[in-house]
């Protein structure tokens, strides 16, 4: 009797989640086994499919160099999740062979719960384990005409000054969704900031530059001005912005701009009961955006941006965004513009540029060629032309 006749469900995993919106591939597999057993050899060729599986599309979606690397890592915590990354495996009867057993095994892997995994697990974005954060915010006090900063005399003097409830809200808020806040008041950390940077009103560049040297994967530069509302009286005003960047590439990943107005009183005080009291509402809004990164893929990942030049009908522009969602390189697709002659997507990407370039000649488009035009850093043009 044909083997996939026969065919029966070995196990439904229960760890069910929606697959259905899951980008799920099909997955084969013919093993062998030296088991002594048709029970043990079921198992071991089982194991031996879902290790395949696992192994082949991580590689596909980090590369092989950190597949190697981080080899004894997706045994013990990836592959311990299949369950929520592979909702169905087939096989067939096992057959005796020669030197003990065989078996097939038919499997749907479902890739974007994979990727969940592997971000979560910080293997999808370009960081070693847990990813670090680092605050810089500027105070700027135009009640008294000074500046603050975390790593200045007075700052840590008074126990932190105006930063320490925004840094105790990060640290609450974002070490629970897993990642590491640098505490800016530790003595030997800001022993570590060059003395010529210890001053307010340094450029990102600069700032990116001390994060990088303290091996902060992401940076939060703020400015908070602070003021008052009427000339000599005691009611006062907060103008904040506070700017995710990642270090590794300058990429700004969350933004939030707010005003607040402290109740009547001493300046000292009004001022923190009102950061302590805002605090977690705007941490929140920024942890959000970089936590959505985070998830999609973004944290880590380079920004591109691809132009195809061509008339394009509606039909082709989806398959042209299908095929892109297709390459295991791109990590999200966003439009930028559609028009007559051209359509512009914006990709975040896990491979270097010439990569996904070559990636790209491989993508199949129903009656359509892709020939490159040009490209220079973060862009690459396409023409495309009907297929004869």
């Amino acid at each position: 009797m044909n083997l996939w006749i026969s065919y029966f469900t070995a196990f439904v995993l229960f760890l069910m989640i929606p697959f259905a919106q899951a980008d799920t591939v099909d997955f084969y597999f013919d093993g062998a086994s030296t088991e002594k057993s048709a029970t043990s050899a079921r198992k071991d060729i089982l194991s031996q499919a879902i290790e395949a599986a696992s192994f082949k599309y991580i590689s596909e979606i980090v590369g092989e160099q950190r597949l190697e690397r981080n080899t004894p890592l997706i045994r013990d915590v990836i592959i311990s999740q299949s369950g929520k990354y592979i909702p169905v495996i087939k096989s067939s009867q096992v057959a005796r062979a020669e030197a003990g057993y065989t078996m097939i095994v038919e499997m749907k892997v479902a890739v974007d719960q994979l990727k969940t995994i592997l971000t979560k697990e910080g293997l999808l974005y370009k960081t070693k384990g847990i990813p670090s954060t680092l605050l810089f915010v500027d105070f700027d006090d135009k009640v008294h005409s000074k500046s603050e900063i975390w790593w200045s005399e007075d700052s840590r003097a008074a126990g932190g000054g105006f930063l320490a409830p925004l840094y105790l809200e990060f640290k609450k808020q974002l070490e629970s969704k897993g990642f590491y806040v640098y505490n800016p008041f530790r003595t030997d950390l800001v022993d570590l900031v060059p003395q010529n940077y210890r001053r307010s009103g340094l450029r990102t560049d600069d700032l990116l530059l001390i994060g990088e040297y303290l091996q902060a994967d992401l940076i939060f530069r703020g400015r908070a001005t602070l003021s008052r509302v009427n000339s000599g009286g005691r009611l006062f005003r907060i103008d904040i912005k506070l700017v995710g960047i990642q270090t590794n590439n300058g990429r700004v990943i969350g933004e939030i701009t707010r005003r607040f107005e402290t109740n009547v009183g001493p300046f000292e005080r009004v001022v923190r009961e009102k950061l302590s009291e805002v605090g977690p509402d705007l941490v929140e809004d920024l942890s959000v955006q970089i936590l959505d990164s985070w998830q999609k893929g973004r944290f880590g990942a380079d920004l591109l941006k691809l132009a195809f030049r061509g008339r394009l009908e509606y039909p082709q522009v989806e398959a042209l965004k299908t095929g892109l969602n297709q390459l295991r390189e791109i990590r999200s697709v966003r439009e930028r513009f559609i028009g007559p002659e051209e359509v512009v997507f914006e990709v975040d990407v896990a491979e270097n540029q010439s990569r996904i370039v070559e990636k790209l000649q491989s993508v199949q488009l129903p009656q359509m060629r892709l020939t490159m035009d040009k490209q220079s850093a973060g862009e690459v043009v396409y023409r495309i032309q009907a297929r004869p």
